[in-house]
């Protein structure tokens, strides 16, 4: 069996600490440990690019973006330490896939 791993990159932030209490809600503090890690405004805006390409140019710009789509770690990667965290933003870390603290 081969085994990918060694031939990864690190993750960009392979430790996060989060103070729960400075976030105000879940919510918001799920979006501040989740777009540390992966900014999904960026690619909402490379692919609404192509929203009024003509096909044969939106195919192409959308094989240019696959083709140099930046290299993103999985969520399993990082370590999330909370601080004043109830359980079910604990649990929500969790259900992403992040590592626990």
């Amino acid at each position: 069996t081969w085994n990918p791993e060694p031939f990864m990159p690190p993750p960009v932030v392979p430790r996060l600490v989060l103070d729960a209490s400075a976030a105000g809600s879940d919510e918001t503090a799920l979006w501040n440990i989740v777009s540390q890690i992966y900014n999904i405004e960026h690619d909402d805006v490379r692919l609404r690019s192509l929203r009024d390409a003509e096909p044969a140019r939106r195919a192409e710009h959308f094989e240019q973006l696959r083709r140099t789509y930046p290299i993103r770690r999985e969520f399993r990667y990082t370590r999330v330490v909370l601080k004043h965290a109830g359980k079910s933003l604990a649990a929500a870390v969790a259900a992403l896939g992040f590592k626990a603290g």
